[in-house]
């Protein structure tokens, strides 16, 4: 090694580094193994950290089987079921130990550059690191959005992002306000309603669906259609693929979670937070907009499971 070169940690030459230990993170690196090619796999963390980091209560939201992976197919006894957050971990600890996944844990990259003759250099908590090849495998939603008028709640009010929330023990006492209506908003907003807090919820754009037709998860019916290898190309506009992932719940065995369903249980829904006036927050009037376009989309995902499951019986 060179003086520079020194300073660089024992995996510096590696061909390829993986950036991120989930299951995208892992299925890169167990086909890296299998092709014989020198890799890292680098996690600021631990393996699986974006699910260690749910919430208390939190389930898989699609069935078991799902948790399957290349060459690690799911092997439990209820795959239309929905494990707990922390079963989720394991079962990805146990594929990374099952090809000894080369993964350096509590290594966090902060710069990615290109580097001399091609390569990249990546800066990162524990040195610097040259690769010819970097893959992102950092997930989606990693950094927390909140609405611009969120800046102006008063400090007496106690404000956290979702990835923050443990459960309703956790937050003082009162009435909460959960802004946002994807998966997380409505399940955050059923388990605190389930520990009889009041409970409102801002609605934004969210498809929603049933969580079982026919004794068999949506999500299972899905799998033989062509919802999931629909392309790029195919969508109205590219934004139209960061569309809210459909509304449901894996807790107590899976059920429906969606607006109808929140409303039922008497959660108060609202339109989409506008402004904040020291103790007064106002909301838009576009709550049955929204209630609309998750119709909309649930019809969408109904035409194309008729029109495609019908025709192979």
């Amino acid at each position: 090694m060179s003086g520079r070169r020194a300073s660089i940690f024992a995996l510096s030459d590696a061909q390829v580094v993986v950036i991120g230990a989930g299951q995208a993170g892992l299925a890169v690196s167990r086909d890296l193994v299998a092709a014989g090619v020198d890799h890292v796999v680098l996690e600021r963390k631990k393996v699986g950290q974006a699910w260690r980091s749910r919430w208390d209560s939190f389930c898989l939201v699609t069935p078991n089987w799902t948790m399957s992976l290349p060459g690690f197919p799911y092997d439990g006894d209820d795959p239309e079921g929905f494990v707990l957050r922390d079963e989720i971990v394991r079962n990805l600890e146990r594929f990374a130990h099952s090809f000894r996944a080369p993964v350096r844990e509590g290594v966090e990259v902060q710069l990615l550059e290109s580097g001399a003759d091609g390569r990249f250099r990546l800066k990162t908590t524990a040195g610097e690191i040259e690769a010819a090849i970097v893959v992102l495998a950092t997930g989606a939603y990693q950094r927390p959005h909140r609405p611009a008028a969120a800046a102006a709640l008063p400090r007496t009010v106690l404000a956290i992002d979702a990835e923050d929330y443990t459960n309703p023990g956790a937050l003082p006492p009162g009435r909460v306000l959960v802004v946002g209506s994807g998966q997380t908003g409505c399940q955050i907003a059923e388990d605190l309603h389930l520990a009889s807090r009041e409970v409102f919820l801002a609605c934004g754009r969210a498809p929603w669906g049933p969580r079982r037709i026919e004794g068999r998860d949506i999500v299972t019916w899905l799998a033989k259609t062509t919802w999931f290898d629909t392309p790029l190309s195919s969508l109205t506009s590219p934004s139209a693929r960061l569309t809210a992932n459909v509304q449901l719940t894996g807790r107590g065995g899976g059920h429906d979670l969606h607006y109808r369903v929140l409303q039922g249980m008497g959660v108060t829904l609202l339109g989409h937070l506008t402004d904040v006036d020291g103790n007064t927050a106002r909301f838009a009037p576009d709550l049955l907009d929204s209630v609309a376009f998750g119709d909309a989309r649930y019809r969408d995902v109904r035409r194309l499971m008729q029109d495609q499951l019908s025709a192979k019986g």
